[in-house]
């Protein structure tokens, strides 16, 4: 039995093919075209996209009879509004462009920013998709048949079914967590019917079957399953091995996000700190911590500074830059708000980026560590935080680019005082996606198939002195951070 894990993040696309046994075959990796100055994507073209990377990795296998599910994640917030021939209106509206109107704002003050908390456990914002939903009804009113995220679009494209699954639900602010459904009262408030809304299931549940055409279309039989599998950090979570309370993924690509696992619903004052809580399978909730600014940082230094570093051209900059600078703590800090402070726990827009400490005696190599270490000491920020709400990762997994600084997971080590366990996967959210799609398939635990599936590099120990030292350091970067964020007017 072979499946497609299908992660379809917001620049592009990629498609994985896994047996049920957890072997990779082949993928395939599409960006998206955008329009010039538009920050927008359009619906067709996602979906020509979405198809594209799946007919080419469905070309390279030896059998594509053997396709038994395509399981499809993506990021959250946004969404496809179809009309009522099931043809999308207008663009895809992305999760960070603010283009709230006033009943957004009318609709939080009306109803009230927290009982919207208390029912939705999301604190309100304009990232979210009701705050965009509501200027889409104003405009098209009753030429709104749909509102499908990118998961439910895909799904629709593919199997023609109108449903979603929890932890996307979770991020449209209309979602009720303990009833697992939507919020009457919410949608009242909003002038939301819910019939504009897809039908939510469990993480993992079985949308339907391909469609004939469809099947011609991407070179699959018709009996293939669409499986929707969630939002892309929770695939990346269960893709990495976090299956029991106390496990947690570092998620480190263009955004840097920690998603831990526990069983209870933290207090709402978790809530007011930005921290949302997502159903996790039938293993208990995760929430996000995370920071705009992760591998983002090191992607301008290299842009801005790499040219000029003889010997670190091309794709190798990084794996250069990891061997030349310092294996000891350096005296520099780094506050590494250079695109706004947050997501969690401090939401401040307007947060500016600070290198301190600065000598002659720096050089690039220095400073390239120092940034690595400003990231890690922002996270342990949010470690912290939700240590207070007794949210306690025993063992951190690392995926996404960062994890392949073998330099960046010890400074992460150091300064978590954790151990780090590298995931080997190259595509920890796909194979989540198919981890899920093959235990929905086979009527097996969750647990069983991704302990086939999921493997780990050697594990990285704190080094004892360096914890010490980065302890040390860590009060001084608080003490920064804090006068850094007092000079904002967008504060708290």
């Amino acid at each position: 039995m072979i499946i497609l894990g299908l992660d379809i993040g917001s620049t592009g696309c990629k498609c994985v093919a896994f047996t049920d046994s957890g072997t990779e075959l082949c993928s395939a990796y599409k960006e998206y075209t955008h329009v010039p100055g538009n920050p927008n994507l359009n619906p067709t073209t996602l979906r020509d996209n979405v198809f594209g990377v799946v007919r080419e990795c469905t070309a390279k296998l030896t059998n594509s009879r053997s396709v038994k599910a395509i399981a499809i994640s993506s990021f959250g917030e946004s969404f496809v509004t179809l009309n009522r021939n099931g043809e999308p209106i207008g663009d895809i509206i992305m999760y960070y462009v603010d283009s709230a109107g006033g009943d957004f704002s009318g609709v939080t003050g009306s109803f009230g920013a927290e009982n919207i908390m208390e029912i939705t456990r999301t604190k309100p914002d304009t990232m979210y998709s009701l705050a965009k939903m509501l200027p889409v009804i104003d405009r098209f009113g009753g030429n709104v048949w749909k509102f499908l995220q990118i998961v439910d679009y895909i799904a629709f494209c593919i199997c023609g079914e109108t449903v979603t699954d929890y932890s996307l639900a979770t991020r449209t602010l209309l979602f009720d967590l303990a009833k697992l459904d939507w919020s009457d009262e919410i949608l009242t408030a909003a002038g939301i019917r819910r019939e504009l809304l897809p039908t939510p299931l469990k993480g993992g549940s079985v949308a339907g079957k391909i469609t004939g055409d469809v099947a011609k279309t991407l070179g699959l039989p018709d009996s293939v399953q669409v499986v929707i599998c969630g939002q892309d950090q929770i695939t990346n979570a269960l893709g990495s091995g976090v299956l029991r309370a106390g496990d947690a993924v570092d998620g480190n690509g263009t955004v840097e996000c920690i998603t831990p696992l526990f069983t209870n619903i933290p207090p709402l004052a978790f809530t007011r700190k930005n921290y949302v809580t997502v159903p996790y399978l039938d293993r208990g909730y995760a929430t996000y911590a995370f920071g705009f600014t992760g591998g983002a940082l090191l992607k301008w230094y290299r842009s801005a500074f790499g040219a000029g570093i003889k010997g670190a051209g091309g794709a190798f900059f990084y794996d250069y830059m990891d061997s030349m600078c310092p294996s000891v703590p350096t005296d520099t800090l780094v506050v590494p708000h250079f695109q706004g402070a947050g997501g969690t726990p401090d939401m401040v827009k307007d947060a500016k980026g600070i290198i301190w400490g600065l000598t002659l005696a720096n050089d690039a190599f220095s400073v390239y560590r120092s940034l690595m270490e400003g990231l890690s000491f922002e996270m342990l920020i949010n470690l912290q935080t939700l240590n207070e709400f007794s949210i306690r990762p025993k063992r951190i997994f690392a995926a996404g680019g960062g994890a392949k600084s073998q330099k960046w997971l010890q400074i992460k080590a150091d300064i978590w005082n954790c151990e780090i366990l590298p995931v080997l996967a190259t595509e920890a959210g796909a194979q989540g996606a198919a981890i899920m799609a093959a235990a929905a398939l086979n009527s097996e635990p969750v647990e069983s198939v991704a302990n086939r599936f999921v493997k780990h590099g050697e594990v990285v120990l704190p080094n004892a002195e360096n914890v010490g030292i980065y302890a040390e350091k860590f009060e001084k970067y608080k003490t920064l951070r804090e006068f850094s964020l007092s000079q904002c007017k967008d504060i708290r």
